[in-house]
């Protein structure tokens, strides 16, 4: 018999002449029951083909669900013709979200956000969904290798630099427009996290927070915006210090950052257009080392013919640190820091090896392409994706 609570907002559950639910699989019983049983959840849940949830010894009973209605609402996986959709009510802990979850990739079948689901079921169901309404058996599924786990959304950690100076402009600048470009229907599927680490005076520590609070009412379930704590005030650095402790921690993470997870690197009074991330995501799905972005330069960094618009090629003169997404495996296994070359154009009288377009003594002035380019001599495969610019310097 199927569970005695509905989903709200969705239909009743359904089942055919066998008791098998036709639209819904409840995992998070299957997964609680094998906590208790000490047995992990892909030996304890599977599911084979839509419409039906086969658990291991001993099976899903009705006694699972008495008195469990309200926690049971917390997580679930809902199966329709569009697929697997995890579904989080309120009150649902990470942790139940993220075993519905994981049920569902265990099943081998697309996950995605109930904010994404269709808003009615197809009017098509399932060949298999219609033969267990009909209490009729399904053909048996063709030998062959076990489907692949379908693959998780790529994870997106931005690293944001800041100062007293960026009081006004931290959120409507940086904040708000990523933020809302990872709002787009194509980029909520991206697990994204935003860091923001103070470089400069300490005392506005407060006031840099209250726009990451204010972000933080923007942000979607997929998406978190933090405040880094305060550690040095850098001069003459441009922030760079602040980026290699931050790099160097999330390098060390091997739990929380996986080798196919993305990072960049922006500064406080960067705009991002909002169709940014749904153009770099196909790239970041293929797990392209460096994902480049064409972008409108300030006017204090464009040329003597005041030409903004920097089309990406990935050499210097034409990237900002804030249009590239690096593929953490790449940067991870090359050992590279931004202090290892912090002046790449100082000398090129006596050879060019980072492929500097001109000379600039300054130091840390170009260190992000002295990172860049070392990374591309390491053999970092690159793509440029878009067909104009995506950021804005201010």
């Amino acid at each position: 018999m199927p569970p005695p609570w509905p989903l709200p907002g969705r239909p009743p559950l359904g089942g055919g002449a066998r008791g098998r639910p036709a639209r819904l699989a409840v995992l998070l019983a299957a997964a609680r029951c094998a906590a208790e049983d000490g047995r992990p959840l892909h030996s304890a849940v599977r599911s084979h083909r839509p419409g039906t949830l086969v658990r291991s010894e001993p099976a899903l009973g009705p006694s699972m669900f008495q008195g469990k209605e309200a926690s049971h609402q917390a997580a679930a996986v809902s199966v329709d013709a569009g697929g697997v959709f995890a579904w989080a009510a309120r009150g649902a802990t990470a942790v139940e979200a993220a075993t519905a979850a994981g049920a569902a990739g265990a099943a081998g079948l697309p996950v995605q956000r109930a904010a994404s689901a269709p808003a009615a079921a197809p009017v098509a169901a399932p060949a298999a969904a219609q033969l267990a309404a009909a209490g009729a058996q399904a053909p048996a599924p063709a030998t062959g290798p076990a489907a692949a786990p379908a693959a998780l959304p790529p994870k997106l950690h931005v690293i944001g630099l800041t100062w007293e100076g960026q009081k006004t402009v931290l959120y409507p600048y940086l904040l708000q427009s990523i933020l809302a470009a990872h709002n787009r229907p194509g980029a909520q599927q991206i697990r994204m996290s935003v860091e923001v680490h103070n470089t400069g005076d300490p005392a506005a520590q407060e006031d840099l927070m209250s726009s990451v609070t204010q972000a933080q009412a923007l942000s979607n379930s997929n998406a978190s915006v933090k405040m880094a704590p305060w550690a040095s005030k850098e001069n003459g650095t441009w922030g760079y210090v602040a980026l290699d402790r931050a790099l160097e921690s999330l390098k060390r993470d091997a739990i929380n950052t996986a080798d196919n997870d993305y990072l960049m690197f922006c500064d406080g009074d960067r705009v991002y257009f909002p169709e940014m991330l749904e153009t770099a995501l196909p790239e970041m799905r293929n797990g392209v080392d460096l994902v480049g972005l064409s972008f409108m330069c300030s006017p204090r960094h464009a040329p003597p013919s005041g030409v903004r618009y920097k089309e990406c090629n990935f050499t210097q003169g034409t990237m900002d640190l804030g249009s590239v997404l690096f593929r953490v495996g790449a940067v991870r296994s090359s050992g590279l820091t931004f202090a290892q070359v912090p002046t790449p154009c100082a000398d090129l009288a006596h050879g060019n090896p980072y492929k500097c377009s001109a000379t600039d003594t300054r130091p840390w002035w170009a260190a992000d392409w002295g990172f860049v380019s070392r990374l591309l001599i390491k053999g970092a495969s690159k793509k440029c994706v878009g067909k104009g610019a995506l950021m804005e310097q201010h």
